[in-house]
């Protein structure tokens, strides 16, 4: 059995408040950083996966090109780093957009600090087979008629794309 990640606990204000093991933050409700890497093509494209099916958490889901849990003592950037290469196999300079808090649906009291961070990159991708079901690039356009439909779309990335979508699309320049 492996031993679980262990996260910072953060207030409002994104202080350490604290750490705990990744099942206690869940069970518990206890505010936490996740990061969501926008990767963008010369084309305008963005870059999402599709979760794997056999995830607990929104499985089969489209997302952003790699998302995950900000470790103890990680920075938003390092943590992004660390997914893409985990999640898409790929390495690229990160620009950190935004830090919102995002309050989970259904349950109020539950929130979390989410890093926005925006690279580019042409491809090829090294999909992680435990992970990702499927990577894809497209158009802003076409992001816009997924998250408008609201099918099988994390709702972190919702949430971000609709807040956000300018400032992802702006954060760098080719």
């Amino acid at each position: 059995m492996s031993t679980p990640e262990i996260l910072d606990i953060i207030n409002e204000q994104d202080e350490v408040v604290g750490q705990a093991p990744k099942p206690q933050i869940y069970d518990e409700s206890l505010p936490h950083r996740i990061v969501h890497i926008f990767i963008l093509n010369a084309g305008g494209q963005i870059l999402l996966q599709k979760r794997a099916a056999t995830l607990s958490y929104c499985p089969e889901h489209w997302v952003t090109a790699a998302c995950g849990h900000v470790t103890t003592g990680e920075e938003y950037v390092t943590a992004g780093a660390r997914e893409l290469q985990e999640e898409v196999g790929i390495s690229t300079p990160l620009t950190l957009v935004a830090t919102p808090i995002f309050i989970t649906p259904n349950r109020p009291e539950f929130f979390k600090r989410l890093g926005v961070l925006v690279g580019y990159f042409e491809g090829p991708f090294a999909a992680s087979e435990r992970d990702v079901g499927e990577v894809r690039w497209f158009t802003p356009e076409e992001i816009d008629a997924l998250v408008a439909k609201n099918e099988l779309i994390h709702p972190e990335f919702a949430f971000l794309w609709r807040e956000f979508r300018a400032p992802i699309l702006n954060a760098c320049t080719i």
